[in-house]
């Protein structure tokens, strides 16, 4: 789906996303590996990118705007829809079946008594090597 307008950069949209989920910089700071200056950063260079201000900063934490708690509200469903994608991805069946003629050899698809095949084994877990006849 084509915009006019780019997103924002990633690593801004996670600042913000655990930044409004602690209303405090160090805590997201903390959840996120990175220091309190690069959350801050992070989230200021968002705000510079939409154009207008999602928190506001108070001496004691921070506070939404109207306008941040709506967008918080829409990127943490964003990101909640990417981790069940990523869930759903992972949960999906490892095991390939590779099948094939008589003339196919299990023994030239898997290494010694190895059910799984090593440059198969890289996009699934383990393959099941048969022969199956016509």
């Amino acid at each position: 789906m084509p915009t006019d307008f780019p997103l924002p950069p990633l690593n801004g949209l996670r600042a913000f996303a655990a930044a409004g989920r602690h209303m405090n910089f160090r805590a997201a700071a903390d959840e996120l590996g990175v220091t309190q200056g690069a959350v801050a950063q992070q989230v200021r260079g968002l705000e510079d990118h939409l154009g207008l201000r999602l928190f506001l900063r108070e001496p004691r934490g921070l506070a939404f705007t109207d306008e941040g708690r709506a967008y918080h509200a829409s990127v943490s469903r964003a990101f909640e829809q990417l981790s069940e994608a990523t869930d759903a991805l992972r949960s999906a069946p490892a095991r390939v079946t590779v099948s094939g003629n008589t003339g196919l050899s299990a023994n030239g698809l898997s290494a010694g008594t190895s059910p799984c095949v090593s440059p198969l084994a890289t996009r699934a877990r383990c393959v099941a090597a048969g022969i199956i006849a016509p």
